[in-house]
């Protein structure tokens, strides 16, 4: 119905489109993605005429787009626009803006015009205010009333730009409610929008546009939950655990809390990971007092290995279901040399009194149905949780504290205005007297030079079919949770469906299917034989953030600006705890100590080649691991 061929347009010396080629089919809903700038409104302009474009072509049924063309008029009147900020006329009523196009331009009768403008505005649920004036109605309610006015037309097609960037949260629901009921109807439409869970639900197919070109198109779906171009990636950042966390402890001490989500809380690596609950960081105890002095570094290690009863201590108090276990975790090696650092771990553990236990090789056995390891450092403090399930109870435990969580609400800019906060959203803009940046993996340019401080590496799981209780047994009876101690980590667990989870390294790329790491597959019948055959039905992984020194990274670049990022795979129980303490800086100021020091953003030198650095580390780390070095 609608066709694009290499469509170019510049604004002066500045091209916005380089090269658009697209088309909709009749009954399909399109929606377009992308960052500010990056051409959408115009590709909607240029389709109904309201601006020219410098060369390709645009056609809609059959007729060519020619602002300067009679034939102009019969386009605009198969294909309707819904503007930003409804272009209402504010001294006519809602009945007299709806009924302006008919009575006008398509010469229908005033009684039929005004008869169906009365059932339009009922279809929008506006009966009741057919006889208020714009200044009269909520954003919300002045956006349903655009719209009825472009359905009065009779389209054959509409066009929405960005119809919900100009309202208040609370309002988007009522208007998207009613573009689902036109979708539903069979009305074709192309949607520019930030709306990423109606993209999802709605749209046929979605075209990501940056910088002009479209980066990377198809079914809505598979583009958002499995999007293939690392600007794609990029672009459908996520917050998680930190956020959530914080905003929770801040409301529970009567600060008002907003957290802004891109997508919905959990998307990324929180609902994506492995559901481990480890306690502790990278680095042993000593070499943490050696680094920060005994001070810091004592309150450092009680912070870290206290993290995981801290976790499980809340998700009791507001009894999250999320299928929380904690029946240990085992960090196991398979060569001597591993074995030593472990035990050497361990022994620096138990002499600060925590509860760990170094096992040998017998007791391992015992525990992990394989003689594959040599020894392991058990601590009773870990476990693991449903980590999607999890991420969606927090949110819902800093809701009922009064916090207001909102989805699909990316920021897409941060600056001072005046002594506050200045965020700019697709739906709203929001001041704040502080702001907390919790991005971790999907890390971007919305404070300057910290995307560069971290490596955005994939982990990757892979899972089986529920596995027989017998089988199970054999596997992990006691239900701890592994990883393995080696320059490449693998790591595992048996979940409460009987499910075998194994995680590692993956391509640094996005996976559909758990054949995409059947390493991770041949691995696990190698450490456990009786698994060939069983069937393997899932795969997924995300992006973690990877610190050059392997510490959470806590930094105060600015005023009331506080940013959290790189648990370096410890994420589930280190992120929440940290929120706690991000709430008390965030309350008290820097008068406030934390447990984690508060460092400068230092770039990683090089940072550009991460991708080639990464490919190289792995295979390296490979080698060095299947030698013993």
């Amino acid at each position: 119905m609608i066709e694009l061929s290499d469509v170019h347009k510049s604004f002066g010396k500045v091209e916005v489109l380089k090269g658009i080629t697209a088309s909709v089919q009749k009954g399909e809903v399109v929606c377009i993605i992308g960052p500010s700038g990056s051409g959408k409104s115009t590709i909607l302009r240029c389709i109904n005429g309201l601006e020219s474009y410098d060369r390709g072509e645009i056609s809609v049924e059959g007729l060519k787009v020619d602002r300067d063309a009679p034939s102009i008029v019969d386009i605009r009147t198969q294909v309707s626009m819904v503007f930003q900020r409804f272009n209402l006329f504010p001294h006519r009523t809602a009945l007299e803006n709806v009924v302006e196009g008919p009575l006008y331009v398509k010469k229908e009768s005033r009684a039929q015009a005004l008869k169906r403008g009365r059932t339009l505005l009922a279809q929008v649920g506006l009966a009741e205010k057919a006889d208020a004036h714009p200044p009269q109605l909520s954003g919300g309610q002045q956006q349903r009333v655009a719209i009825a006015r472009a359905l009065a037309m009779q389209p054959k097609a509409i066009l929405f730009d960005e119809p919900t960037s100009a309202l208040d949260p609370e309002l988007v629901g009522d208007v998207l409610g009613v573009m689902r009921k036109l979708a539903d109807d069979g009305m074709t439409m192309v949607v520019v929008t930030h709306e990423m869970g109606f993209a999802r639900d709605v749209a046929d197919r979605v075209l990501f546009i940056d910088g002009g070109i479209i980066v990377e198109q198809g079914p809505a779906k598979a583009l958002l939950n499995q999007p293939q171009h690392p600007r794609t990636q990029d672009f459908l950042r996520r917050g998680g655990y930190t956020g959530l966390s914080t905003a929770l402890h801040l409301a529970e001490q009567g600060v008002e809390a907003l957290v802004l989500e891109a997508q919905e809380p959990g998307w990324g690596a929180s609902g994506n990971n492995g559901g481990h609950t480890n306690p502790g960081l990278k680095h042993d105890p000593d070499q943490i007092e050696a680094h920060f002095g005994p001070e810091l570094g004592r309150r450092m290690i009680a912070f870290a290995y206290g993290t995981t009863n801290f976790t499980h201590d809340l998700i009791r108090r507001y009894q999250i279901p999320c299928e929380a276990r904690q029946s240990g975790t085992l960090r196991a090696a398979y060569n001597e040399s591993s074995a030593a650092a472990i035990e050497n771990t361990a022994e620096q553990c138990i002499r600060r009194g925590m509860p760990v236990t170094y096992l040998n090789r017998e007791q391992l056995r015992e525990m992990t149905g394989t003689d594959r390891y040599i020894g392991a450092m058990l601590d009773t403090r870990g476990g693991d949780l449903h980590p999607l399930s999890y991420a969606r109870g927090l949110a819902r435990a800093a809701i009922s504290a009064g916090a207001k969580v909102f989805g699909e609400t990316p920021a897409l800019s941060l600056r001072r205005d005046g002594n506050r906060w200045r965020i700019e959203t697709p739906r709203a803009v929001v001041h704040a007297d502080k702001v907390l940046l919790a991005t971790n993996g999907f890390t971007d340019d919305l404070w300057p030079a910290l995307r560069r401080t971290i490596v955005p590496v994939f982990s990757s799981i892979a899972a089986t079919a529920p596995l027989s209780d017998a089988v199970a047994r054999s596997i992990m009876p006691t239900r701890p949770v592994l990883y393995e101690s080696g320059h490449i980590t693998v790591y595992y667990r048996i979940d409460q469906q009987n499910r075998l989870l194994m995680g590692g390294r993956g391509p640094m790329r996005w996976i559909k299917s758990p054949h995409d790491v059947a390493y991770l597959m041949r691995y696990a019948e190698r450490l456990w034989p009786q698994l060939k055959g069983v069937a393997w039905t899932h795969g997924w992984n995300s992006r973690l953030a990877i610190t050059g020194d392997h510490y959470p990274h806590v930094h105060e670049p600015a005023e009331n600006i506080l940013i959290s990022l790189g648990c370096n795979g410890r994420g589930v129980a280190l992120s929440t705890a940290m929120g706690a303490q991000l709430a008390r800086r965030l309350i008290g100021g820097a008068k406030v100590e934390i447990d984690m020091p508060i460092s400068g953003i230092k770039p990683i030198p090089l940072h550009a080649f991460w991708p080639v650095g990464v490919t190289t580390a792995v295979i390296a780390g490979r080698v060095r691991d299947r030698l013993g070095i």
